[in-house]
């Protein structure tokens, strides 16, 4: 089982998916509980002690541990860094992307929303993996779909003014930077395309650390730059329900 999923908890309350937020919650209750029935000693063990020691996986500052901890575990080697530096970051990601999370659900821009809340999760937790960071997938449907709406608009209105065509074009560099930032980051092993360290960074220096988080980095960016819709918010569902809309398509 993994914890990183909890994050959506975070998506059901400020959606005020009220249901669907005590039911995540029950069933995790649930199944810990049920997991101690069998396996006490090992359940014990987990919650106690091993839960709060990312090191069990091995070296946090791996370059395959894309998440703020992993960062600045790179950046601290050989030592360990400062818990309260971590926690902080943490807090300051959680204070842009909560409110970009509510403002994409006040629009009704469901899989931003979603998206923002997965892309969240694996900034904040302790250890992610670069595959734990599929959230790229919907990311590249928001993205795309942001720039083929900009570019109907502007087939749209082929006699537009000088100054809407400098509008739009502002309006498409955030999502184009996405797309062209996240082809290097994204699309190949970064650690062998630099010849960076798998573990010691201790020698590294800091330019080597940021070029092995590029895909933390990127991730980072999308929290703070993931279009999302302006629309005007649809019918609030009633509690732990989807919008028709939604379920539709």
């Amino acid at each position: 089982m993994k914890l990183t999923p909890g994050v959506f908890l975070l998506y059901f309350l400020l959606a005020r998916q009220w249901r669907a937020a005590v039911v995540s919650l029950l069933s995790a209750i649930g199944a810990t509980a049920v997991a101690a029935v069998f396996a006490p000693v090992e359940t014990w063990q987990y919650w106690t002690s091993l839960v709060w020691d990312p090191n069990r996986v091995g070296f946090v500052g791996s370059s395959d541990n894309q998440s703020l901890n992993g960062l600045l575990h790179r950046l601290a080697d050989p030592s360990a860094p400062s818990g309260a530096l971590w926690l902080a970051a943490t807090v300051a990601v959680l204070a842009v992307a909560v409110p970009r999370i509510r403002s994409a659900l006040d629009a009704g821009d469901l899989l931003a929303a979603v998206t923002l809340t997965g892309l969240l999760g694996a900034l904040v937790s302790p250890v992610t993996w670069v595959h734990h960071i599929v959230w790229v997938i919907p990311a590249a449907v928001v993205i795309a779909t942001r720039l083929v709406r900009m570019l109907q608009a502007a087939v749209a209105a082929p006699s537009a003014s000088l100054h809407d065509v400098r509008r739009r074009a502002r309006r498409a560099v955030v999502p184009a930077v996405l797309v062209v930032s996240g082809i290097p980051a994204l699309g190949f092993d970064v650690r062998r395309a630099f010849s960076l360290p798998f573990t010691d960074y201790a020698d590294a220096g800091p330019l080597a650390a940021l070029a092995a988080s590029l895909p933390m980095l990127w991730t980072l960016a999308a929290v703070l730059l993931l279009p999302v819709s302006t629309a005007a918010a649809p019918a609030a569902p009633g509690p732990g329900r989807w919008p028709a809309a939604a379920v539709a398509g």
